[in-house]
């Protein structure tokens, strides 16, 4: 999820050995991630435009029933999607990171030829809330729903995928035990990672990437936190750690209240979803021109160098031709 600690844990596989993409490729980090996103900006770029094709975004998920990767505008994205991950992920090995992908991961998984090692970053649900409040002045109702759903779609798509389910809390209460676990379980999954090197990686971790902490009583006394979202975290918290083939649990149904909520928002956010739907299309359908055209030139170009090599050639021979002359008879110079 969001604000769940994503940005650390990316940064933490990458510094263990695991290559991330290029730093062209990278959005660059900001006031909320100063230590950097470490996200795949043409990749969260198609994530946001999968979620546009639904009519949503990520603060307002539309419902992903069965077949939802088999309509036609998403279908239509998988060519995209293996270019762009091909582009940015030269490596035969790579970690990518983005939140969007609790959301979107059963696209991704069937349009793209991998064998995954998820790693599951959870975050107690109200330190989530309070820094999507910060952030983007999400009301707590919202941050909670959206916690929720990230969550359950995370667990839902990772079934019968190794996985390791890391708790947030953990990593920055004892950094080197935290990424040494993380290290050994990716090695063992021939992820080629050094996991000696959890010492070197905690250095990069400190308390300054948590502002703020919550006991596990707090949700119980939380009259905004449904007794889904209780269970939900409790069941989160019972899953921490290391599996070979993760088996989806039953999970809880969220409360009505929370798919309202950003059902609401959904609403609330159709007409600038839109806009920004066809914003992109039109900047995408561009590049391709521009791509295109360059291509063209390249093409004209390609063809201009060989006839110049052709004409030097042409220039040579008569260069021969008229030096052999001069020992030729009179008339078959004429």
């Amino acid at each position: 999820m969001h604000r769940a600690g994503t940005s650390a844990v990316t940064r933490t596989v990458n510094l263990l050995g695991v290559p991330i993409a290029a730093e062209e490729h990278l959005k660059p980090g900001s006031g909320a991630n100063p230590t950097g996103f470490w996200e795949v900006a043409p990749l969260t770029e198609l994530n946001n435009d999968l979620l546009a094709d639904l009519g949503a975004d990520w603060s307002c998920p539309p419902p992903l029933g069965p077949g939802w990767i088999d309509e036609p505008e998403i279908s239509a994205q998988r060519e995209r999607a293996r270019r762009e991950v091909a582009a940015a992920h030269p490596t035969p090995q790579w970690v990518w990171k983005d939140p969007r992908n609790c959301l979107t991961l059963t696209f991704w998984l069937d349009a793209l030829d991998v064998r995954p090692v998820l790693v599951l970053v959870h975050r107690h649900p109200l330190e989530v809330a309070g820094s999507l409040a910060t952030r983007d002045g999400f009301p707590k109702p919202l941050g909670l729903a959206l916690w929720e759903r990230y969550m359950r779609d995370a667990l839902a798509a990772a079934d019968g995928a190794p996985l390791y389910a890391l708790r947030y809390a953990d990593l920055l209460a004892d950094p080197a035990a935290a990424v040494r676990d993380l290290g050994a379980f990716l090695a063992a999954r021939d992820v080629h990672c050094s996991p000696e090197e959890a010492s070197e990686v905690a250095r990069f971790l400190s308390d300054d990437l948590r502002h703020s902490s919550f006991d596990e009583e707090a949700l119980e006394r939380d009259s905004e936190v449904s007794a889904s979202q209780s269970q939900l975290h409790r069941l989160l918290e019972s899953l921490t750690g290391a599996h070979e083939a993760f088996q989806c649990p039953e999970l809880p149904q969220p409360a009505a209240a929370s798919s309202e909520v950003i059902a609401q928002r959904r609403l609330a956010r159709g007409d600038l979803v839109r806009e920004v739907r066809t914003l992109r299309r039109q900047l995408q359908a561009e590049h391709q021109d521009l791509v295109d055209t360059r291509e063209r030139l390249r093409g004209t170009l390609e063809k201009l160098d060989s006839a110049k090599a052709t004409m030097k050639e042409v220039k040579h021979d008569l260069s021969l031709l008229q030096g052999w002359g001069r020992f030729m008879p009179a008339r078959w110079r004429r």
